[in-house]
């Protein structure tokens, strides 16, 4: 009895464990993509989607209305212009195999528009 519950604990724990996410992402924890902004929408929830021409995959900023950012509008002024994406790789295992991923900074005609990291 003791030894289930032993294994019931420490089940409970992996299965915490893989779906803890990021909440404060470290460069480490991240990649980098870079391309030309072809869409920018509103992504439910107050998140801001964004599109790049050289990927299959799509970016979001979690609450990013709420962070000030209009999707409209960045799209009349951002579309079209080079950006740099920091996605976390992986927040756990369910958003490790989606096409959506988490943005950790977002850099624009080489101007940071928005930053998760830490200094």
């Amino acid at each position: 009895m003791k030894l289930i519950a032993i294994l019931a604990v420490s089940l409970l724990m992996f299965v915490g464990w893989l779906f803890k996410p990021i909440t404060h992402p470290i460069p480490s924890d991240c990649e980098t993509i870079s391309g030309t902004i072809i869409n920018i929408s509103d992504y439910g929830n107050g998140d801001i989607l964004i599109r790049l021409d050289e990927s299959l995959q799509s970016f979001y900023i979690n609450d990013g209305q709420d962070h000030g950012f209009d999707p409209e509008r960045m799209a009349d002024i951002y579309v079209g212009q080079p950006a740099e994406i920091t996605y976390v790789k992986h927040h756990n295992v369910v958003t490790k195999l989606s096409k959506y991923k988490h943005v950790a900074q977002l850099i624009i005609d080489g101007k940071v528009l928005y930053n998760e990291f830490t200094q």
